[in-house]
């Protein structure tokens, strides 16, 4: 009975579900004992050994495999935009794609210094248009990629979008405007003096030595004065006891 033991411990760490009418044969079935148990799962507590790994067992590898591929078509994309479909017809996972998301988000005034002049554009959080395109016409109608000189707007251009699609009066820009000047003044002058940290550096430092050594000359000023009144003190007591002594 121990052989049969062995041999179900074995296909059960291997991954396999058996049968256990199929492991007992020969003599167990020739005694008369039917017994079936069947769909063993593999026991989450059992580990393979260093050998057994390194063999790589065929069946202990096409489990896993079928585990992973049940587990990849159980679970949607939930990549916003795009809609996905895993293959796991073959051994091998792949990700294929059929449709784009698409959407058109609200302009509005930015803060960021990097232009040249004039107000900066964001988007905002909200959109107002929304479209789903099959991947196939998205790539044949795509146009081509425009350059950085196509992708930046002009001054006038974006001044322009903000007041019509923004809704933002000539004040509104002005302030924000205001606002973007100042940030890149700080940031040109932040660049202007990374040259000079270095000496700043050194100049704190020495700041620092000589603020040092005028401290500890305080410092023994004062230890100095504090033994001279001591030793005063001391002197004016032994002055005192030799006056009264003659008298006693």
């Amino acid at each position: 009975m121990s052989l049969y033991k062995d041999k179900l411990s074995d296909m059960i760490q291997d991954g396999e579900t058996c049968s256990f009418s199929s492991i007992l044969s020969g003599d167990m079935n020739d005694s008369g004992i039917k017994m079936e148990i069947t769909d063993i799962p593999l026991n989450i507590m059992s580990a393979r050994t260093l050998e057994e790994s390194l063999k790589g067992d065929s069946s202990y590898l096409e489990a896993a495999r079928r585990r992973r591929m049940d587990r990849s078509a159980s679970q949607s994309s939930e990549t916003p935009g795009v809609e996905a479909a895993v293959s796991v017809s073959s051994g091998n996972l792949s990700v294929s794609f059929s449709a784009v998301e698409i959407r058109e988000y609200e302009i509005q005034i930015g803060d960021n210094p990097s232009v040249s002049s004039g107000p900066p554009l964001t988007i905002a959080w909200d959109y107002f248009n929304e479209a789903k395109i099959d991947i196939d016409v998205y790539e044949a109608n795509c146009p081509d990629t425009r350059n950085r000189n196509q992708i930046l707007l002009p001054y006038k251009e974006r001044w322009r979008r903000l007041a019509e699609e923004a809704n933002m009066t000539e004040d509104e820009i002005f302030e924000e405007t205001k606002k973007v000047n100042v940030a890149r003044r700080k940031r040109a002058e932040t660049i202007s003096n990374l040259d000079g940290a270095q000496w700043e550096e050194r100049l704190e430092k020495a700041q620092r030595w000589l603020q040092n050594i005028r401290n500890r000359k305080v410092k023994q000023d004062e230890q100095r004065m504090i033994r001279m009144s001591i030793e005063m003190d001391r002197m004016e007591r032994e002055n005192v006891r030799l006056a009264i002594s003659p008298c006693q």
